[in-house]
């Protein structure tokens, strides 16, 4: 992805979701997790809702993003900015995010072989 895609990709947040999603960063659930019910959808504060067994859960679980709480926006360019071989100390003052945070996506995204 060049520059230009990415920057008409960051106006839309459904759409960084979709990448994210494509390159495995985030799960996509087609059933409920509790019933094993096809009758999900999205609900406020990124939860995925079972209108079946009425369970909600968080967008990003069992994803490489579960228990880190950054914009997805965010994600997407701190993916782009390790492309560009920035180090962390780049990343952190480029995208102001936490160390402990970087380290943790550095390390799952090493983990997942990306």
């Amino acid at each position: 992805m060049d520059l230009i895609e990415l920057s008409k990709l960051l106006f839309d947040e459904k759409a960084v979701e979709s990448y994210l999603r494509s390159i495995g960063m985030l799960k996509t659930f087609k059933h409920c997790l509790y019933c094993s019910s096809e009758s999900l959808g999205r609900i406020r504060r990124g939860k995925i809702k079972c209108y079946k067994c009425t369970r909600e859960w968080n967008r990003r679980k069992g994803s490489l993003l579960e228990g880190i709480n950054i914009d997805l926006k965010k994600v997407l360019l701190f993916i782009k900015l390790i492309d560009y071989d920035f180090n962390n100390n780049k990343i952190q003052t480029e995208l102001r995010m936490d160390r402990i945070t970087i380290i943790k996506l550095r390390k799952r995204l090493k983990n997942k072989g990306g």
